[in-house]
This record gives structure tokens, C-alpha cells and sequence, in this order.
């Protein structure tokens, strides 16, 4: 994985700082011309919180016990309504999330620091890489490139 995304997703690892360091002082010694977000081959920062987002939502996904994607999707939409509703107001201004909070709202609260949280079953669908709208085995299931999952809000 690119250190700098590595870095911006929570990994820390010795290896991975090493590596960003390393990017980082090869960017100091050039000449300036190549913007420091494209030296880190990083997208802009709406595209990096974008992935960032996108790639918690489909860990959030994985929490979720249903017998489809569709339906994990229709979960775990009700539970960023929810979210949002309940405890986004409460915690927003929190620099991490309460002790207390359960796994999936600790997701949910990264996703939402970086970026805004999908409002429907659609959406999430296609952040998570199908258009299927019963199950992952149809034949009507598509599955998108990282590129356009990460382009989908």
C-alpha cells in the first residue's frame, strides 16, 4: 500500500513511517515542481477522504450478519441513520470515540470525521461494489473497479 494512504488510514508500523519518511525527504530534496499530494502519489484531498471513507464503510459492512449484500446494505443504512441521528451530535466534536461505543459506530465515527456518510441503500451499494439489488450471486451483480468504487459518493 502506498505509505502515505497507509499512514492517513491509522497504520503506524515502523516499516510504513520509515517509508513516508523516506518520501518525504525525497520530496524536500527535489526541486518543488511536483506538487507534494501527487509526489506522495495521493489523489486530492476530497478523492483521499473519499477512500478513506469508502474503505471503512466496507469494513462496516463485514460487521454486518445478513444472508445478501442488499441486505447488509439496507442494515447498515438504518444504522448510519441511526448514527447520525443519535450520537453523530453528541460525539462530532470528540477527538476519538467514547470508550463505550461499540466497534461499528468507532467505524462510522472515522468514516464520518473525513467525509459525509451515504444516505441510502444505493449508495452503499455501490461504494461497496455491487449494483445488485437482491444478491451477490445474480447475474444481474456487478462488481466496480477500486478506481470507480472510490469515485461513487
Amino acid at each position: 500500500m502506498n505509505p502515505a494512504r497507509a499512514i492517513l488510514a491509522g497504520n503506524r508500523d515502523p516499516e510504513t513511517v520509515d517509508a513516508l519518511a523516506a518520501d518525504l525527504a525525497r520530496w524536500i530534496g527535489s526541486d518543488g515542481t511536483i506538487p507534494l499530494h501527487r509526489f506522495l502519489s495521493l489523489g486530492t484531498p476530497k478523492r483521499e477522504r473519499t477512500i478513506l471513507r469508502n474503505a471503512g464503510l466496507r469494513a462496516a459492512l463485514d460487521m454486518v450478519a445478513a444472508p445478501s449484500r442488499h441486505k447488509r446494505c439496507e442494515i447498515l443504512a438504518e444504522r448510519i441513520r441511526a448514527f447520525e441521528v443519535r450520537r453523530w451530535s453528541r460525539w462530532e466534536h470528540l477527538a476519538s470515540p467514547p470508550a463505550d461505543a461499540t466497534d461499528l459506530d468507532r467505524i462510522l465515527w472515522r468514516c464520518r470525521q473525513v467525509d459525509q456518510l451515504p444516505e441510502s441503500v444505493e449508495q452503499l451499494l455501490r461504494i461497496t461494489g455491487t449494483f445488485c439489488a437482491s444478491d451477490d450471486s445474480g447475474p444481474a451483480a456487478k462488481v466496480r473497479s477500486l478506481e470507480e468504487q472510490t469515485s461513487c459518493t
